[in-house]
Formats: C-alpha cells, structure tokens, sequence
C-alpha cells in the first residue's frame, strides 16, 4: 500500500493506493465538506490533465484591493474615521491574503473511463516532493488493475541487467 497526503486551502487530502483500488479521505475548507470514498482503478485511464489551481479567494481579494484603494483616498480619517478605519483593514486583509495565496498550485486530474473527472491529486503540503512517484504509482497501478480484470496476470517491472 502507497500513501500520500496534500494539503492547502483548498483544504486535506489522504491517499491511499491499493492493488485494485485507491481510498481519498478528505477535509474540503473551500466547501465545508468531508469524505471518504474509494475509487476502482479499472475504472480510471492512466493518463491525467494537468491543472494548476488558485485560492478561490483570489478575485474577491483582488476586488477588495481595487475597491478599497479609491476609498481610502477619498475617505478623511479625520471626516469619517470608522469608514476610513474598515476599509483600511479589509484593504490590509486583502493585500496580506493575496501575497500568500497567488502562487498557482500543480495538479493531475485522472478521468474514468467514460470521460468524467474522477481524481484529483494536489502538488501542495509536507508531502510534495513525492507527488510525481505517486501519479507514476497510481499509472502502474490503474494498468495492472485492467490486466487483472481482463484475468490476464500483471507484468512484473524487469529488473535491470
């Protein structure tokens, strides 16, 4: 059994890759929702989109920004001291949460046989520097799946001369 983890805004991920099957249990911040389900590999095809995804927060932030910046030039912080003191700090908010949430987070994305999303795996949290070994390890694993549904034996990786 293969195990990986991502985590990041968009919330936790847990993997876990069997021979025939892989179990997600997760903890979505970005929808409030948890689950755990486990997919069939014959099911999948080995190959993935790839997608690079953004906080969805970034556009409200950036709104925030550009909404903001006008207000307090026209706000006096003498005239109208609470208006002047929100806006700065929804201003300050906005600013602090882009400079950390900009940066684009890596993905694969593997669909079922029929064409339908089905997998999405996250380059982001402790764990990152084993994304690529563990994409490879669920491509090995949904094709040896197929053979062992076919009832062909699975091939065995040859070791090197």
């Amino acid at each position: 059994m293969i195990e990986y983890s991502d985590k990041s805004w968009h919330g936790r991920r847990e993997y876990q890759l069997d021979l025939t099957r892989i179990r997600v249990r997760a903890r979505q911040t970005s929808s409030g929702a948890d689950f755990d389900t486990t997919i069939e590999l014959r099911s999948l095809i080995p190959e993935y989109d790839r997608l690079w995804l953004r906080n969805p927060l970034l556009i409200p932030n950036l709104l925030a920004i550009f909404a903001g910046f006008p207000c307090l030039m026209n706000f006096s912080r003498v005239a109208y001291p609470h208006l002047f003191d929100i806006t700065a700090g929804v201003f300050l908010v906005a600013i602090i949460s882009i400079v950390f949430t900009i940066r684009k987070i890596h993905a694969v994305q593997f669909k079922t046989i029929a064409g339908a999303p089905a997998l999405l795996i996250l380059q982001a949290g402790p764990r990152k520097s084993e994304f690529s070994q563990f994409v490879s390890a669920i491509q090995e694993a949904i094709v040896r799946a197929e053979q062992i549904a076919d009832g062909k034996t699975p091939e065995s990786p040859q070791p090197p001369n």
